[in-house]
This record gives C-alpha cells, sequence and structure tokens, in this order.
C-alpha cells in the first residue's frame, strides 16, 4: 500500500506497470483512457498493460465496469474486449470498451492483485 514517490499509485501497480516506486515522474506502462465514436456510437476505451510473465510474478489483472462509484455495482455494466497483443517489451496490451449510448455514467476499474 506504500506510495513513497506520492505519485497516487501504490508499490503493487508501480510493480504490476514497471513504474519506479521512487520516481513520481514513472509511473511505467499506467491504463490509458480515452473516447471516440465509430458508426454512430461513442466508446469509452481503457488499454491496459500486463506483464507477459504475470502468473511467474503472481500477478492477477481484472478489468470491471459498473454504473456507480457510491453504490457499488461493478460487473453491471457490458464490457467489448476488442483488441489484444504484444506490447512494449515484457508486456501485453488489452483494449476493452463500454458504449456511452445506454447509461449516463459508467466507470472501469483496473484490479490489480497478488495470486495464492
Amino acid at each position: 500500500d506504500a506510495d513513497p514517490d506520492g505519485d497516487s499509485y501504490d508499490n503493487l501497480l508501480e510493480y504490476a506497470f514497471g513504474g519506479n516506486p521512487d520516481d513520481a515522474n514513472d509511473q511505467g506502462n499506467a491504463p490509458e483512457t480515452s473516447m471516440m465514436e465509430e458508426t454512430g456510437t461513442n466508446w469509452f476505451y481503457h488499454v491496459y498493460y500486463e506483464h507477459t510473465n504475470k502468473v511467474a510474478r503472481g500477478l492477477d489483472y481484472s478489468v470491471e465496469a459498473g454504473t456507480g462509484l457510491v453504490i457499488t455495482n461493478w460487473g453491471s455494466v457490458v464490457i467489448d474486449p476488442v483488441g489484444s497483443g504484444a506490447g512494449p517489451a515484457g508486456y501485453n496490451v488489452f483494449t476493452n470498451r463500454i458504449s456511452t449510448a445506454t447509461e449516463g455514467k459508467q466507470f472501469i476499474k483496473l484490479d490489480v492483485g497478488f495470486t495464492e
């Protein structure tokens, strides 16, 4: 849970994304978001990176979406996985999206944890 460089990424996230926990300017391969319109539908895109050897490192990555932060309902929004493949050296990249047409507010979260 420690965040020695004060960049809002705890040590686990810095490890998972390849950042430097002692350098606030280096969060590694942090997730990216964007909005895009395709064939009349607006999409919220979420791109994240996983270590290619995540199992050996004991890491688990999971993406969820919901419509609320106060009353959490993670899993209530359908996530459309639109791509995956090789990313920067040692990482795979995953692109997911959610349509903005059905709900006024939606949220995506990336959970990173250690496997037992």
